[in-house]
């Protein structure tokens, strides 16, 4: 009889089971999807943002490294807004086909540009392939697990290591003599070689990740459901009427449910009053990112003024040499989520404005009085902070109660638009400088 229970027990046993085992296979699925995802729409952008120097230079405008940057981040505020506030009834599949189809038209053009306009024109196309894809990952993250936003941070973080030792690798193997061709011959191979990523971008996002299924979008509606008795009596309503909102927008919704907000003025007023709610929410978080954003750009283009003279013929080029000291220090906090979290984001923020009024200081011919050797050191402290601040705040939207479930993704879109901001104001400022103070203008290379 023994055996006959511990039969009937295996047996009963065996589909939940089998649940778990497949429920844990999509879990890694997606993990490893997010994970590809976040490489795949930053590595064009790591590139392009550690060649900025050698673009300008080919180009005989040596004084513009910050217009690189400019340009890159010139239509992210449109694509940032036109995804968050017109495109949410459009499905993710078709919004990733087309950001797709962005990014490998921006990699073409800098491949094969021989002017600075055509540059800037295909600088914008990669900026804005980033942010899309950038915008577009973060509200999608929203249905699914939160360690899935470490996959993505990782991913993102890798991206930008990645890049930059991508691009001081084929400058070591490219000869250079400071000409403005053999220049534009080393950012020409750098950008095809990642074209290639359109097509692991788009199985990622079209095959690999899995959207959760009937049982795991019950155990997230139980999840949400708890938090929403946990909450006060003033914020249940806020939690239910946003959540029906956006499965209307999302078509999912039943009869009963797009009976209530049938009428297009009363979408657009609820629509607009999540927006406001959002800005509330989220107004700390958003200053301290474009806070981070502002410092962290300003001393990356304070880079190319480290030295009199610029140097692109040795091996490693100075400039891109620090981009990849950034960008090591922001895979690191980007990836650190796992061993701990920071909630001090302010304080970071504090932190990395000290780091940027010394490299301010440094790029000046007469104040500079940093030695070469410890540039290296700084750069990694300021990729550190930039990447903690940006993923510890993207994790906080994405899990504290504060944030009502419903509005997680809405809020993850304004927060994304003030990173934006701090990066044109950035871009500006050493734009101006560069071009109006004489100590910090290069001599035009020689042809």
């Amino acid at each position: 009889m023994s055996g006959t229970s511990e039969s009937s027990n295996q047996t009963a046993q065996q589909p939940f089971n089998n649940a778990r085992h497949e429920e844990s296979q999509v879990f890694y699925r997606n993990w490893a999807g997010f994970f590809l995802l976040g490489l795949c729409t930053h590595l064009p952008c790591a590139i392009m943002n550690t060649a900025a120097n050698t673009i300008v230079l080919s180009n005989n405008a040596g004084n513009f490294v910050a217009t690189v940057y400019g340009a890159g981040n010139g239509a992210t505020t449109v694509v940032k807004n036109v995804n968050a506030f017109l495109l949410f009834r459009v499905s993710y599949g078709s919004r990733f086909l087309s950001n797709s189809i962005l990014m490998l038209s921006g990699i073409i053009g800098l491949a094969f540009s021989q002017s600075f306009p055509l540059a800037i024109v295909s600088i914008v196309l990669v900026g804005a392939s980033n942010a899309f894809g950038e915008n577009l990952a973060l509200g999608y993250l929203s249905k699914f697990d939160s360690s899935h936003v470490t996959a993505w941070g990782s991913g993102y973080g890798l991206a930008g290591l990645l890049g930059a030792l991508l691009y001081v690798l084929f400058g070591c193997f490219i000869d250079k003599e400071g000409d403005p061709q053999d220049m534009r011959n080393l950012d020409k191979w750098a950008f095809i070689s990642v074209a290639p990523l359109v097509i692991i971008y788009l199985t990622a996002s079209l095959k690999l990740i899995k959207a959760p299924n009937e049982s795991e979008q019950g155990i997230v509606e139980r999840h949400q459901s708890e938090e929403s008795n946990n909450s006060s009596q003033e914020t249940t309503p806020l939690l239910v009427n946003t959540a029906g909102i956006l499965r209307v927008q999302q078509g999912a919704g039943d009869a009963s449910e797009t009976t209530e907000i049938h009428s297009f003025t009363i979408k657009l007023k609820a629509f607009f009053h999540q927006v406001k709610r959002c800005i509330k929410l989220v107004a700390w978080l958003s200053f301290c990112l474009a806070v981070i954003q502002f410092t962290s750009y300003t001393i990356r283009v304070a880079a190319a003024k480290a030295k009199d003279k610029p140097d692109v013929t040795k091996c490693p080029e100075f400039y891109a040499s620090l981009q990849l000291c950034y960008q090591v220090g922001v895979f690191v906090s980007q990836s650190s989520l796992p061993i701990g979290k920071i909630r001090q984001v302010g304080l970071l923020t504090l932190f990395q404005t000290i780091n940027m009024l010394v490299w301010i200081f440094n790029e000046n011919k007469t104040f500079r009085f940093l030695p070469v050797a410890i540039l290296p050191l700084l750069m990694i402290i300021a990729g550190i902070l930039r990447g903690a601040v940006y993923v510890n705040i993207f994790y906080m939207i994405r899990t504290d109660s504060k944030y009502p479930e419903g509005d997680r993704e809405m809020c993850a879109n304004v927060a994304s638009i003030f990173l934006t901001v701090g990066l044109s104001l950035s871009c500006i400022l050493q734009t101006v400088l560069f071009n109006t103070v004489p100590l910090l203008q290069y001599e035009k290379p020689p042809h």
